[in-house]
């Protein structure tokens, strides 16, 4: 009965053993803060990016069915100026947000 034991408990702790390596394996290639930080601002820039030229769009079809129309028109150049202004404040805040990034060690760039 006490061989079992012995063998149990050795077997038990062979198999901890294990666990523990892969573990740390697992770890080993986990991406640190930096990657993850800069990934997530990607992600972000393009979300935001994506809404700007579909609000680009909107702005040029507004323009181009506004035949005439002063009123439609100023609102379709309104709607373009914001646009272009979200956009230029997208790219700023990445460029910014890429340099911080950069300083700090992570890769830079998209």
């Amino acid at each position: 009965m006490r061989k079992l034991k012995i063998s149990l408990v050795s077997g038990g702790l062979v198999f901890l053993n294990y666990q523990i390596v892969w573990a740390q394996e697992l770890f080993e290639e986990a991406p640190s803060i930096m990657e993850v930080v800069s990934n997530v601002v990607r992600f972000i820039f393009l979300i935001i990016a994506g809404i700007g030229v579909i609000g680009f769009v909107i702005g040029g079809l507004m323009y181009l069915v506004s035949i005439g129309n002063q009123e439609k028109m100023e609102q379709a150049k309104r709607h373009l100026n914001y646009a272009i202004i979200g956009l230029a404040i997208a790219i700023g805040s990445f460029a910014l947000v890429m340099l911080i990034n950069s300083l700090f060690g992570g890769q830079a760039g998209i």
